[in-house]
């Protein structure tokens, strides 16, 4: 007998990922408490948990329950059952062998297991998915896994990640390897609508400033993301002395960092705490949930070239 057809959902269009790879699993609104990769605290949606109430409350006062427009907005708050990876993981879908095709990740690749520290199964985005850790054996390629190697070896991948305190550390992705300052869910307001609106015209400079200098990092992102992510989808031209050439400047020290909103310029957030970043891309700092709302439509094309690169340097795990 052929195998029953999927029923149709909403989710079908972001199935396909920019590795060739295709998410089989279904995707899943977080809705439950748990830890990031490094331990940190996460509550409804994967935000941190004193955010957690109002981030919820956004999903059915501002978005009337709809997941599809939800997702639009914060897709790191879903997750593929099929591999543990968040909505706005674009690269691949790392099942490690469970899937109908090979698995593309680096580890598989190299012919090995995920180490314990990278991908736990214990954090918030994998809870409750028996998931494999690989590797997959239809996937060993010896040519690609030297590539692999060298390029894991120099942008430091497979050190364990030590959190930083609430200073807020430039991370990777909505996985949560880089520690982020703790923000209260009852920050006071600083009139970011009001703000917003009488900065449009500069809105978008200021997104960019945050997404290029308050990171520390961004400024040089588009260039390790392009020379990372060649190295992950097995670009073999980034071999040889062009190729490590490019690297290194790809890594070039960043631009002394100053830590400010990206919508009103504030230091700290209302309560005198350290400011929040942007929980996708680490990126973009901002003093509350309603400054990161106002940016999100400035924000948007950065926030996804940051979590590229934050998705290169977690080589593409689930």
């Amino acid at each position: 007998m052929p195998a029953a057809r999927r029923a149709k959902v909403w989710y079908d269009k972001h199935r396909k990922c920019e590795d060739g790879s295709e998410h089989e699993g279904d995707l899943e609104l977080i809705t439950w408490n748990g830890k990031t990769d490094d331990g940190e605290k996460m509550g409804w949606g994967a935000v941190v948990i004193e955010e957690a109430e109002d981030h919820k409350r956004s999903f059915y006062n501002e978005y009337g329950g709809d997941q599809e427009r939800f997702f639009e907005w914060w897709p790191q708050g879903f997750r593929w059952t099929c591999c543990g990876c968040t909505g706005d993981m674009p690269w691949g879908c790392d099942h490690h062998g469970t899937g109908s095709k090979p698995c593309k990740c680096d580890f598989c690749v190299m012919g090995k297991s995920l180490p314990p520290h990278i991908s736990p199964l214990t954090s918030q985005q994998r809870k409750g998915l028996t998931l494999s850790r690989g590797p997959d054996p239809r996937s060993h390629n010896p040519a690609q896994a030297a590539i692999s190697e060298v390029m894991r070896s120099l942008f430091g991948m497979d050190k364990p990640t030590k959190s930083s305190g609430s200073s807020g550390a430039s991370g990777s992705g909505s996985g949560g390897s880089g520690s982020k300052p703790k923000p209260k869910a009852k920050a006071a307001k600083l009139d970011a609508a009001e703000k917003a609106s009488a900065g449009a015209a500069g809105s978008g400079s200021k997104s960019s400033s945050g997404a290029a200098g308050s990171s520390g990092g961004a400024a040089g992102s588009s260039a390790m993301t392009a020379a990372a992510a060649s190295a992950m989808r097995g670009g073999g031209s980034a071999t040889g002395a062009g190729g490590a050439a490019a690297f290194a400047a790809a890594t070039a020290a960043p631009a002394a960092e100053k830590r400010a909103c990206a919508v009103c310029s504030a230091e700290q957030q209302a309560d005198g705490k350290s400011l929040m970043l942007c929980a996708a891309c680490k990126g973009v700092r901002y003093c509350g949930i309603d400054c990161q709302k106002a940016d999100w439509p400035s924000h948007k094309a950065a926030c996804k070239e940051l979590r590229k690169r934050g998705a290169a340097q977690q080589a593409q795990s689930p």
